[in-house]
């Protein structure tokens, strides 16, 4: 990473496909910022590379409080930055012209969701060809468009939950 902490990938392989180049999705786990480890989306890593024929990274990034934000997005932005370079691709036996996709669940769909934002803004290359984003936290009740305030229930229906309920989420 960027301050030299080094962070741990854990890779998936097709099962029974042959070892020519594959594209690759790089799939982040949730656990709001504060829990969770790479290898605990490997129950849908394996299916979607055997599935698509892809090789499936699972990065891993430095979890809250220990440390604070940004650490979550720039160990996650250095990851891909790192992961995209043709040389490491290489290494993965991955051709990024087959596919470069991110994704994640919760916090890692949130992740998702501005990796995708940042990598298209600026231009990073390869080109994204995908984002899958799982229920993430990208939208909060104060900037939904007016027209659209009516179906915003996300909130509202999830108030009471014994998790995430709006005591813990204030």
């Amino acid at each position: 990473m960027r301050d030299g902490y080094q962070s741990e990938l854990r890779i998936y392989l097709p099962v029974g496909q042959s070892s020519t180049p594959r594209g690759m999705f790089v799939l982040i786990h949730g656990g709001g910022f504060c829990l969770g480890k790479n290898f605990s989306l490997g129950y849908l890593a394996r299916p979607i590379a055997t599935l698509y024929n892809l090789t499936v990274v699972c990065p891993s990034y430095r979890l809250a409080p220990e440390h604070r934000f940004p650490a979550a997005p720039q160990d996650m932005w250095d990851s891909l930055k790192w992961l995209s370079q043709d040389i490491h691709a290489k290494e993965l036996e991955c051709d990024l012209s087959l596919g470069f996709y991110i994704g994640g669940v919760s916090a890692g769909g949130t992740l998702t969701a501005v990796m995708a934002q940042r990598w298209i803004s600026e231009g990073c290359q390869p080109p994204l060809m995908g984002a899958w984003v799982s229920v993430p936290c990208i939208l909060e009740k104060e900037i939904v468009p007016e027209q659209y305030q009516s179906l915003y229930l996300a909130r509202d229906q999830n108030a009471r939950s014994l998790v995430f309920n709006q005591e813990a989420l204030e």
